[in-house]
This record gives C-alpha cells, structure tokens and sequence, in this order.
C-alpha cells in the first residue's frame, strides 16, 4: 500500500490529517481490514491511548476468526501442481457459531467467489478448497485478489477474519529470437517472459546450433536473456529454438524460429584467357555485405596477394573489384585464383582458374609462298 492508497482509507474520518504521515499505512492497513473501525462520530483520535475495553474489541476482532490460504501463489492451470490453494479455517469453537461465510474479492472490494455452500452447517469447516474460479465458474486472470471470512456468534455479533492476499499465478513463458536471420560469427539475443516465478529458463536448439543456453533474469521481473554467438560450423538454414522454464514440480515451453544463412561469394575473371603481361580483372559479388575482399593468385614464382575495392555503394549486391597484371615470364598454363570476403567472423571463398597465354610477341608465323 503506497502513500495515496493509504491516505485514501484514513481520510473518510474527520480527524485522519491528525494520523502521523509515518503511521498513516499501518492505520490505513488496520482500516482496511477491518481492525480498526473508528469511533460512532467518524473520528479515529489518534492522539489517544486505547481502554483496556478498546485494546480487547481490536484484539478480538484480529483473533476471533482466523483464516489462511496455501499455497500462496497458487496456478490453477490444470498442470497437477499447486492448482488449487486451501483455505484453513480457525474459530473460537466455544462461540457456538450460528453461520460463517468465506469469500474472495477484488481490489475494490467487490465479491468474486462465495466459498460458503448454500447447505454448509453452521459451524465453519476446517477447510474449503478455491480453485481460481468465480461464481460463474470462470477462472480468474493472473493478479492478486484478497479473502475475508465472516463468523456470526450465538449472540447475533458479527465477526471478520483479516483481510488477507491470494496471489493467482499463470506458469508460461514466451521466447524471442533476435534477429531473425542470423550469419556463423554473428550474435543471437535470445529473451524470454516467464510469469509465475520459475527456478531457471534455457533454451535449446534444433538443428543444433549450440548446446544448452542458460537466460539470466532481468532484474526481479519476468524477462529473462541471454546472448549468443552463432558458431562458425553452424548449419545453413531454418532453426527452432525450445525455450523451457522450469517451475516446481512442472516446465513450460515455447518456441521461436529463426535463420542461419550462408554467406557466399561469386568471382569472375575479364578477359580470361590472358596472355602474359596482360592485365586482367577481378570482380567478386558477396551475397551479403562485406568488410573486405581479397583476392590470391597462385603463380609458379609464388602468391600474388590483390586487395579489391568496393566499387559499389554497401548493400546485398555490392560489387569489389581490382586489377593486376600478369608477370610477363608467366610460363602458359591454368592458375588458381581464390577470392575471399569477409564480414564479421565469417568468410566465403570462391575459386576460379586463369588461363595464361603466351605473349603475342613470342609467337612465330611461318608464312608461306
């Protein structure tokens, strides 16, 4: 209860702005449930000491008529586990009780669900079983709601338990994969909402991208996260990731998809064939954009290392391109050229061959009368 609830309750007296602020929420809880009434003249006298005949109407109201849930949180979610909470009833059994009622109610006081059979005898029960539902048999959002039982005495006098809370819970959990297309070297968030308080929430992968990964809570709230890195050797492709939250006795699970995509690159060589000493050209297409590319020549005297430019505004159809001309004592043959682009953590090769010629001027014509 905050300051304005309290001061909510402890203003319909005429004399609440006498209640100490540092007092006001005990005095306003007291109101609330119905220990403290006041005085017939709408006053509260706070300035007052208590009668012994006050201190005992305070105390008896208190006592008179106990009444306790459990469990408390409950989940009525139809697993087996804490679906239903039992209401313990305790009474002055000497009272002679001539009728009790037990009820749930909102946050404004409005009465959900009689617990009170129409048949009930009485004296009240040792205990009555709540299930989550309302009168109408509907079960009741997750929240918190409140429980009062009411005890009439063989004189015809009133009496009320503590007003008390009954924590409704729903066990789920809702997983999230972000983003949804995902490259080998690339990190994954991986988040979930679990309600209902579970001991810990993992996920799994299938195909598998990862072993188990375990999220770490936000904080006291519901939200749950978790980072990963998508390994280099991870499959191409849709995968489905299991989120599961773990809870007493019970899991609940959800699942969410995403895609691990494979980053390429195609190469082309112009003009291929090439004759020695001739000058040829490298254009590479990354199938997503790059931080670099490189090209490797592989001649008979040794590599031959070429940077490519981007030649190209940064998008999915960038082009890098280079050019590098051919030793001129090249000897003819076919040479291997790797291309290779890279983006964070993740490299695409493509391999070509160049087709080296001999030199014009080396040719000998033969001509003939």
């Amino acid at each position: 209860m905050d300051a304005e609830d309290a001061w909510t309750y402890i203003r319909q007296f005429r004399d609440g702005s006498k209640v100490a602020p540092v007092h006001r929420r005990r005095m306003a809880l007291a109101v609330r449930l119905g220990i403290i009434e006041g005085y017939p003249d709408r006053t509260l006298r706070p300035g007052r000491s208590l009668t012994r005949a006050e201190a005992a109407a305070v105390i008896y109201r208190s006592c008179l008529f106990l009444v306790e849930a459990g469990p408390n949180p409950f989940s009525p979610d139809g697993d087996g586990v804490e679906d239903v909470t039992v209401f313990s009833l305790g009474s002055l059994r000497n009272r002679n009780a001539r009728g009790w009622d037990l009820a749930v109610l909102d946050g404004s006081g409005r009465r959900l669900k009689t617990l009170r059979p129409e048949d009930a005898p009485p004296e009240p029960p040792e205990a009555v079983v709540w299930d989550g539902t309302d009168d109408q048999g509907r079960i009741l959002p997750a929240g918190v709601y409140y429980y009062r039982g009411w005890l009439v005495d063989r004189n015809g006098l009133e009496h009320r338990s503590v007003l008390k809370p009954v924590f409704l819970e729903e066990k789920s959990v809702r997983g999230f994969v972000h983003p949804a297309f995902v490259l080998p070297g690339e990190t994954l968030h991986l988040s979930a909402f679990a309600t209902g308080r579970p001991a810990s929430v993992t996920v799994d992968f299938s195909p598998p991208v990862a072993g188990e990964v375990v999220l770490t809570r936000t904080g006291r709230g519901a939200l749950w996260t978790a980072d990963l890195v998508v390994p280099g050797g991870a499959r191409p492709g849709v995968h489905r990731a299991t989120f599961t939250a773990r809870y007493p006795g019970t899991t609940r699970r959800a699942q969410a998809v995403f895609e691990v995509g494979a980053f390429t690159v195609t190469a082309a060589l112009e003009p291929n064939p090439v004759p020695a000493g001739g000058e040829v050209l490298i254009t590479a297409w990354p199938s997503l954009p790059a931080a670099e590319c490189r090209a490797t020549v592989n001649l008979p005297d040794g590599r031959l290392a070429v940077p490519l430019s981007r030649r190209s505004a940064p998008n999915a159809a960038e082009t890098w391109q280079a050019g590098v001309t051919v030793p001129r004592d090249t000897p003819a043959g076919r040479y291997g050229v790797i291309v290779s682009a890279t983006r964070t953590g993740s490299t695409a090769r493509a391999t070509l061959w160049l087709e080296v010629t001999e030199r014009e001027e080396d040719l000998v014509f033969i001509l003939v009368d």
